[in-house]
């Protein structure tokens, strides 16, 4: 292996007019300088491919393609990785933020570790303000074989794909397949398990760290028409069946049956053929009829008058 390898970055801009400059300097400040910046620009209507194309002439690492429609992330991803040559490569987004040594301390472990995917901190900050950061509750502060780590913690793993803070070696994405791009909704859900699943460890970096911004577009009610919720019911299912595979086990189906009880509950009222598949999953995979658990006002009309009139309520006030 050369000393020093390029590392390809791949974004997908859509819209990102506040955030993305922010994020393309946060990788100019880099202590490590041998990568390329490629940028997908999903066909943004604001002002985003103005400020990419400014970067790709002030810095020749940048490139840009511009996509001729609107195509989804999962697409902008893949045609960025498409003209990419690095031998290490990292999904990015255009609204996240890593450490200035980000790039060095993820390489200098995966020099060592070639047959393994390199995992650093995650924080998350909030009202756009880098200094406002809170631990991710679902980080997995541990080096382990790749189901291990996806089932650490009551599955913590399978909560935690956050595309900025893995390190990935080319090859492993060669192996196990693009971005499924008929996907939009938890994409990431069907992409990183079967990738993650594909290294010898998923190593910890405890000393660099991705910020992941929150309250961007964040509520599940503004992404849950029904095409986002066709491509959550085929990411549960296509990842169901990885898992299964991999293994056949106790921890693996209890994972899996949480992740279909979550969703069996935005399926209700809105798709109840994905709904009825659902409660079946969570009966299969654990024996027990679905029930939901929710808390706080929720919950309490949910013993008053039932879930599912609760959920249709729910409903109704999200469609206005």
């Amino acid at each position: 292996m050369t000393s020093n390898p390029l590392i390809s970055i791949c974004i997908p801009c859509y819209n990102a007019e506040k955030y993305i400059s922010e994020t393309l300097d946060c990788f100019l400040r880099q202590t490590y300088q041998h990568f390329e910046l490629i940028v997908a620009n999903d066909h943004s209507s604001d002002d985003s491919l103005k400020i990419l194309k400014n970067y790709e002439h002030l810095d020749n690492r940048i490139k840009i393609i511009d996509l001729e429609k609107n195509r989804g992330a999962a697409a902008a991803r893949n045609s960025a990785f498409n003209i990419s040559s690095g031998l290490y490569v990292i999904f990015f987004d255009s609204d996240d933020l890593v450490s200035d040594n980000y790039l060095e301390t993820q390489l200098e472990l995966a020099k060592i570790n070639p047959q393994s995917i390199i995992a650093c901190e995650l924080k998350e900050f909030y009202n756009n303000d880098i200094n406002n950061t809170r631990e991710n509750p679902s980080a997995v502060r541990q080096t382990l074989p790749p189901i291990d780590w996806l089932m650490a913690d009551n599955a913590k793993g399978l909560n935690l794909t956050q595309c900025g803070m893995f390190l990935i070696p080319r090859e492993m994405i060669e192996k196990s397949g693009l971005w499924t791009e008929k996907l939009s909704l938890i994409d990431d859900f069907d992409f990183f398990p079967r990738l993650l699943l594909k290294a010898e460890l998923i190593i910890y970096n405890p000393n660099t760290t991705t910020f992941y911004r929150r309250d961007v577009n964040s509520s599940l009610s503004n992404f849950a028409g029904p095409k986002a919720l066709k491509s959550a019911f085929e990411a549960l299912c296509a990842t169901t069946t990885l898992l299964l595979t991999q293994e056949n086990s106790s921890r693996v189906k209890l994972a899996l049956a949480n992740y279909w009880r979550g969703w069996v509950y935005h399926f209700y009222g809105s798709n109840m053929s994905f709904y009825q598949y659902g409660i079946n999953q969570v009966k299969v995979l654990t024996g027990k009829k679905y029930t939901p658990n929710n808390s706080g006002i929720t919950g309490i009309l949910d013993k008053i008058i039932g879930w599912k009139l609760t959920k249709k309520l729910k409903n109704r006030i999200n469609a206005r």
